[in-house]
């Protein structure tokens, strides 16, 4: 059981985004069980500090804020936490992330985990998205990207939108099936481009206007057979994008429990 839970807000220059519900970068949490009683007190900054080291990256440590190299600002902080019946926790966490002149202010994901500790929870949801989201991010700020997938639209002008090039940068893909596939059970083997091009008439309007989107992109199949999804746009539900995927997890073939689970961003290049 928990006794309290306090998250602590340090000032900040880099203001988290208004629809983003951290409560502070730091955690102190009283338990209590039938042996003992403990606390266990977080700081989400020197968490995430420690991913990042573990990642071969390179960055800054301000009050509230890492800083990369590349010039990435990101923002850690805690949304809420569960003890679990069994012990350890479950936690809710977010990373804000923007860059002066590619990463607008307001972008953020969800990171779900669970560990033995607050600790150790919050560092696996943190490095889950060192290896799937901040790729993306990275090139998204290159001219051409390096690791990740991506697809490009010259677009011609209309109206008042003058032409402009809009890519997709697509992130590494984590998937999980119980069953392996047999031969021939798909038209192709599945691929980064996948789950976008499966949601095709959801991403068409945003891959045509002008806006920078953050969007994660993921696809279930339950161990009875029921498709789900969660699609988020710039942190925040997006129903057109959930209910393509779920479209897409009904042309799967049975390989029972499954996943598939990405990020990807849609940005304007210029003329």
């Amino acid at each position: 059981m928990f006794d309290w839970f306090k998250p602590k807000q340090l000032p900040t220059s880099h203001a988290t985004s208004s629809v983003n519900p951290s409560q502070g970068i730091k955690i102190s949490i009283a338990f209590t069980n039938s042996e003992r009683t403990w606390t266990e007190n977080v700081d989400l900054l020197s968490c995430l500090s420690d991913v990042l080291r573990t990642g071969g990256y390179s960055f800054t440590t301000e009050k509230s804020w890492i800083q990369l190299d590349s010039g990435l600002v990101l923002q850690p902080g805690i949304v809420s936490f569960k003890p679990l019946q069994e012990g350890g926790v479950q936690t809710l966490t977010t990373i804000e992330v923007n860059h002066p002149a590619g990463i607008p202010s307001g972008i953020f994901e969800f990171q779900h985990s669970t560990g033995t500790t607050t600790l150790d929870s919050s560092t696996k949801g943190f490095d889950g998205w060192m290896q799937l989201d901040l790729p993306v991010f990275i090139d998204a700020l290159r001219t051409k990207p390096e690791k990740c997938t991506f697809m490009e639209f010259d677009l011609p002008a209309s109206g008042s939108t003058p032409s402009r090039k809009r890519r997709v940068v697509l992130g590494p893909v984590s998937h999980l099936a119980s069953r392996p596939a047999k031969a021939q059970e798909e038209e192709h083997a599945f691929c980064p481009c996948c789950l976008l091009t499966h949601s095709m008439e959801a991403m068409k309007p945003k891959i045509f206007d002008s806006a920078f989107y953050g969007i994660r992109m993921f696809a279930m199949r339950n161990q009875d057979g029921v498709p789900g999804a969660d699609c988020r746009l710039n942190g925040q539900d997006w129903e057109s994008g959930k209910s393509a995927l779920i479209e897409y997890v009904k042309a799967w073939p049975d390989r029972g429990v499954e996943f598939r689970k990405q990020y990807a961003i849609i940005q304007t290049l210029g003329h």
